[in-house]
């Protein structure tokens, strides 16, 4: 009965919890995951735009949000302004990272072919090649309205517009971490966008010449620009010129009857092949500084784009190729030296100069690193303390490592030896583990892995002196926390206790859950509906015979992680939206009030008062958003 169907359901959730989960695509040519991001990010997002950058640049980034992969000419039209501006706000976007741009080949049909043509653009719309792999059929093709079509399409990362609202607390870690000339690193390259490593260096030193020489403040900048690549605080920017990250393997089944088919699709696949060789080589090189430029501080890279990547201007085309839509080329540059810079040599702009720009991803894993360490300290002694600090410390070396190497089928960073984390163990203050005895290293490791309420580390059966790191379990433990305090704060204790019952116990019927909580049924009933309504429970219905008549089917109550987190962050990002346009109001009301004392030259006893109002309101709603900021990087984890 009862206990077959919660068996049922456990083998049900198990064997589909795959499939129920946010799909995984960690590849991405900007370095960063792509994420399913809710309508409250995107807002969020664009309000932070708007309020950096203007109206103008605003709408044009809502445009770009909430298109699909759109071209310049139709963020021209959607935007509804001239040509002149949305260019200039695109050049703004893709200087700042907030728009990806790609160079989107694709094969067209013949244009009398109307249905094939659309079916073929389905078909291969999301495929990209190399103007060199054309093939002759190709060419012939082209000759009668057909044949490969290259533009430029722009997808928008609103990753990096909500950076704009962490870029305080990434100045104040850079600051204690590497000194202030990595600071101001760190500060011109936010201004800026992306920065060859010379205008970087030259920029920071000029904000620090008061302070010393010149000559100085410059090695002193470029060697905090080298320490920042080091710890991956700053990467190479992608070219503007990368193919879509997305690859379709074509059949050759799609378009039978064609002439020349095979010869397109074997292009086709090739292009495929030498573009994931296009994104292995940006991989490898995006944490690598180039050693002439740490002698004089200018990029030089041997690579070059090929005869096919130039040519065409905005009006036209001229032999086939394509030019940057919107005039990128010298004011971004990209991260292979393939590309084009905006480096000032001797006075001169630098077409082979490397660009740069921060890394999100690594601000977001120290501070993962940090909040992981500081909750785990409260529950263990001195000893394993500082141990625990070893291990995210060979953890982090190890994820550098990975980054840095990019191989393929290599070992996870969670996965390390005693002698990583004795050499992590280097660099604690007042540390009282001898690092150089394997065996105390060793046992202090044996009972951390058999801590009685923490799943810290596990040990590797299959190999000697090997351990993994938990972080999965990690994670979630500091997730069920923070939830778990949402919903007593929202909802009572009584209603903690059976949100923390059924994370236990997986799927439980309304009975069980009023006997296992000792609460009466009526108020166990109330309080699960409660939490039904706001998404943080769900059903799941076993029925016993397929009429599915309530009275022969078990209502099982359950949870649902995935969606739960999904929703936690949906309301955090809301709130997060909320109390930003109320700061937004309240600073701009204290604007208007100046005003009106710089006009008028007093102010009366009413606008004094809110005037008072909005001092004491701004920086309280600017301390909430920090404290939603780094709750909802808990729940991105």
């Amino acid at each position: 009965g009862r206990e077959a169907a919660r068996v049922c359901w456990d083998v049900m959730a198990s064997s589909s919890g795959r499939s129920e989960q946010a799909p995984d695509h960690t590849e991405h040519t900007t370095y960063s995951q792509f994420t399913l991001v809710s309508p409250q990010q995107c807002e969020l997002a664009l309000s932070l735009v708007r309020e950096f950058f203007g109206d103008a640049v605003a709408k044009v980034a809502r445009t770009v949000v909430y298109h699909a992969q759109p071209t310049l000419a139709s963020i021209i039209q959607d935007s509804k302004l001239q040509a002149k501006v949305v260019k200039h706000c695109m050049i703004i976007l893709i200087k700042h990272n907030f728009v990806n741009t790609y160079l989107n080949e694709h094969i067209n049909a013949r244009k009398k072919s109307t249905h094939s043509s659309s079916m073929q653009q389905s078909a291969l719309g999301s495929s990209s090649a190399l103007a060199s792999s054309l093939s002759p059929s190709l060419n012939r093709k082209r000759n009668r309205g057909g044949g490969w079509n290259k533009s430029f399409i722009y997808v928008a990362d609103p990753a990096y517009m909500l950076a704009l609202l962490k870029f305080p607390k990434w100045l104040i870690r850079i600051q204690k971490e590497l000194g202030k000339e990595a600071e101001f690193v760190v500060e011109s390259i936010f201004e800026h966008g992306r920065l060859d490593q010379k205008s970087a260096t030259l920029l920071s030193a000029g904000k620090l010449e008061k302070v010393s020489g010149r000559n100085e403040m410059e090695v002193k900048c470029r060697e905090a620009f080298e320490r920042l690549v080091k710890e991956q605080f700053v990467e190479r920017a992608p070219s503007g010129r990368m193919l879509p990250p997305w690859f379709n393997t074509l059949d050759s089944n799609v378009k039978r009857g064609h002439k020349g088919l095979k010869q397109d699709f074997g292009d086709t696949t090739n292009a495929q092949l030498r573009a994931n060789d296009m994104y292995k080589k940006t991989k490898n090189k995006r944490f690598k500084v180039d050693a002439r430029a740490s002698a004089n501080g200018i990029e030089i890279e041997e690579d070059h784009p090929p005869p096919s990547c130039n040519g065409v201007s905005a009006g036209g085309r001229k032999k086939g190729n394509v030019k940057m839509e919107v005039d990128t080329e010298r004011t971004l540059g990209n991260g292979i030296g393939n590309g084009y810079g905006n480096g000032l040599v001797d006075g001169k702009q630098d077409k082979d100069a490397v660009m740069w720009r921060l890394n999100p991803l690594e601000f977001n894993h120290r501070y993962k690193e940090e909040l992981f360490t500081k909750l785990i300290l409260h529950e263990l002694d001195q000893k394993s303390g500082q141990v625990f600090r070893g291990i995210m410390s060979a953890y982090r070396k190890r994820r550098h490592e990975l980054v840095r190497k990019f191989e393929e089928n290599s070992q996870p960073a969670e996965l390390l030896s005693v002698h990583d984390i004795r050499k992590g163990l280097e660099g604690i203050p007042n540390l009282e583990v001898d690092r150089n005895n394997a065996s105390q290293v060793g046992s202090i490791l044996d009972n951390l892995s058999n801590h009685p309420l923490l799943e810290i580390i596990q040990k590797v059966p299959e190999a000697d002196s090997q351990y993994r790191l938990n972080m999965e379990e990690l994670t979630k433990l500091v997730q069920s926390s923070r939830i778990e305090a949402a919903v007593e704060q929202k909802f009572g204790s009584v209603a903690k206790r059976i949100f923390r019952l059924l994370t236990k116990q997986k799927s439980l019927e309304e009975k069980d859950i009023a006997d296992k909580a000792m609460i009466l049924l009526k108020d166990a009933r109330k309080i699960l509906y409660t939490l039904f309504r706001a998404n943080y429970l769900h059903i799941y219905e076993v029925p016993k015979d397929p009429s599915h008549t309530p009275s022969r089917t078990y209502f099982l109550w359950h949870i649902d992680m995935g969606l739960l987190l999904h929703r936690c962050r949906e309301d955090v990002y809301e709130s997060l939206l909320k109390i930003h346009n109320r700061c937004s109001k309240e600073v701009q009301r204290a604007t208007d009030l100046v005003g009106v004392q710089q006009k008028t030259k007093k102010m009366t006893a009413s606008e004094q008062t809110d005037y008072k109002v909005c001092q004491k309101i701004v920086p309280y709603l600017e301390g909430s958003l920090m404290d939603l900021d780094d709750l909802s990087s808990i729940f991105a984890f």
